[in-house]
Order: structure tokens, then sequence, then C-alpha cells
């Protein structure tokens, strides 16, 4: 499992995405299935960040995982 630091990334990838009709938005899928609720570690910020992130990316691709993963955050 792939362990990220911040979803800051994702949430950049998913804003340029909702301006930019991008066929890149499988990559919400690969973040999804590669990291779990505590992908922000300890670090308050950072769930702060992946909420941001999932909310972002659901905008973009409405798939309701991604919501109940902002939920978690």
């Amino acid at each position: 499992m792939i362990q990220m630091d911040n979803g800051n990334t994702l949430e950049s990838l998913a804003n340029f995405m909702s301006i930019v009709d991008s066929p890149l938005k499988y990559i919400f899928h690969q973040t999804f299935v590669k990291t779990d609720m505590y992908a922000g570690g300890d670090c308050f910020g950072a769930f702060q960040w992946w909420l941001i992130a999932w909310v972002q990316a659901y905008s973009v691709d409405p798939n309701l995982d991604y919501l109940h993963r902002a939920a978690q955050a």
C-alpha cells in the first residue's frame, strides 16, 4: 500500500481536472485503492488535505466512495 503524507497533490490534480477535460480521472481510483483513511498519519492538517482532496475528486468524478473516504478523514 502506498503511504502518502499529504492529500494536497491529489487536491491540486482534482482542481486542474475540474477546469480541463482530462483522461487522468483513473488516478483518483488508483489513489483510492492504494491509500486508506489513515493516509494522513498523525497530522491533523494532513487529514484535512485528504478531506478536501476527496471532496474535490468527487466533484470531478462522482464516485460515492470518494465522499465516504472524505467523511472518514
